[in-house]
Parts: structure tokens; C-alpha cells; sequence
């Protein structure tokens, strides 16, 4: 498990409960003519969790999170800046082969902690991109994006 600084954690979590208390407001069951609600399916009611959602700046919270994990267990000289367009691949990063899956494992933990989506992002699809998905934060984030609407759309 990842060590998450404990103001951060309180902060996440008081985000969460504002979230959820709009989401609930939006997926109140209608009441019908003869006076009981209406049951939604599971799909609706995650398809309106899922638009509720900005995802695109929580991916990157969350990757930002994972980052900051990575950071604590690296050398000063050797941390990763908490930019979309930081390096994750190649001559230009910082992180050995080792480091980029750790970072991986750590970013799929905390979009399953915080956004209730289990992804795998290290798998065949992945590595048999022609660009690799890997190459950025940016990168990574647009690729969790797209794993999230397929999930949603699944």
C-alpha cells in the first residue's frame, strides 16, 4: 500500500463526499404515477457517476498521487516532475524499466482506490501500440481515459 500524506488523504476524501453528494442528488429515482420510485439500472446510475466527473484532471490527480509515492522512493536527482509532458520512456527519463512499472502498478491502485475502475495498463494492447502510451503523463492519462469510457460503454 502506498503512503499517502494524511492532508492529502482528508482533502481527497472531503472532495469525494462533495462529488458524491451531488451525484446522489442527480441519481434520486424518479417517483412514478402510482407514488413509488423508480429503480435505476446499475449502467444508468454509473453512466451518470462517470459524467458527473471531470476525468480528465482527476486521471491526472491520480497519476500525480502515484508520482508522489514514486518520488518519496527515489533520489532527489532522479524524481519525476509532476508535469504532463514529463518523460516516463526513453533517454529523457529518469525512470529505469523497474521504476516505470512500479509507477504503473501504482497509478492502476489509485484509479481503483479513488475512481472505482480496475484497469490494467501494462497489457498486450498496450504494448503493442505503435506509440506507446507510456511515453508521458500526458500519455498515460489520455490512455486511462479511453480504458474509462470503454469500461463505461461495456
Amino acid at each position: 500500500m502506498l503512503a499517502i500524506p494524511i492532508e492529502q488523504r482528508n482533502l481527497f476524501l472531503e472532495e469525494g463526499r462533495r462529488r458524491a453528494a451531488r451525484i446522489a442528488l442527480a441519481l434520486t429515482p424518479p417517483i412514478n404515477d402510482a407514488g413509488i420510485k423508480a429503480p435505476q439500472s446499475r449502467a444508468k446510475i454509473l453512466l451518470l457517476l462517470y459524467s458527473a466527473m471531470d476525468t480528465a484532471p482527476d486521471i491526472l490527480a491520480v497519476i500525480y498521487r502515484a508520482v508522489d509515492s514514486m518520488n518519496a522512493e527515489l533520489p532527489p536527482d532522479r524524481q519525476l516532475a509532476k508535469a504532463a509532458e514529463t518523460s516516463l520512456l526513453g533517454a529523457q527519463s529518469v525512470l529505469d524499466s523497474l521504476h516505470l512499472v512500479s509507477l504503473l502498478i501504482a497509478i492502476e491502485q489509485e484509479v481503483a482506490d479513488t475512481m472505482s475502475v480496475t484497469l490494467t495498463l501494462a497489457d498486450e494492447r498496450a504494448l503493442s501500440m505503435k506509440e506507446s502510451p507510456f511515453r508521458t503523463i500526458q500519455s498515460v492519462a489520455s490512455y486511462i481515459e479511453v480504458l474509462i469510457a470503454e469500461a463505461q460503454n461495456a
